[in-house]
């Protein structure tokens, strides 16, 4: 019994199996893909309300008692501008021209911007409630006495 006995070889994959593991590992990386876009989409949203002609306008429709008055509390604002936004902007200067749709428990609207940038300052020339079905816009640059 002193036969040595004899590796038998591994047969090659198949055609089919080569197949399987190919498109395996092409949908693993369709996924991957698709969870980092999805990220990025959705963690970019945020930032629209982070920009500079953006954020002094979040923080308005926030504090001021007239919106709150028009549109109850909590506000929901758009993630992203209207599509009639005009956004320009250079080194040091530029301007924006956009709407922000807000809503909130009593109503919805849009709010109406105008901002001028130079020497990398903005400068508001407009932010204005609209509420939906009204002409009237409510003035958000003046700020109300108490």
């Amino acid at each position: 019994m002193n036969e040595s006995i004899s590796q038998i070889p591994e047969p090659p994959l198949s055609v089919s199996t080569k197949w399987f593991l190919v498109l395996s590992v092409v949908f693993i990386l369709a996924i991957v893909f698709s969870v980092c876009v999805t990220l990025l989409f959705f963690g970019g949203m945020n930032m629209i309300q982070e920009h500079p002609a953006v954020k002094p306008v979040v923080e308005r429709l926030n504090t001021d008692p007239r919106v709150e008055a028009q549109l109850g509390k909590p506000l929901e604002i758009a993630k992203f501008l209207g599509e009639d936004a005009k956004v320009n902007v250079g080194r040091k200067d530029g301007f924006a021209r956009y709407t922000l749709p807000v809503k909130g428990p009593k109503g919805e609207g849009v709010v109406i911007v105008h901002t001028v940038m130079k020497d990398q300052e903005w400068d508001f020339q407009e932010i204005s409630l609209q509420m939906k079905g009204q002409a009237q816009l409510l003035d958000l640059l003046m700020i109300p006495e108490k």
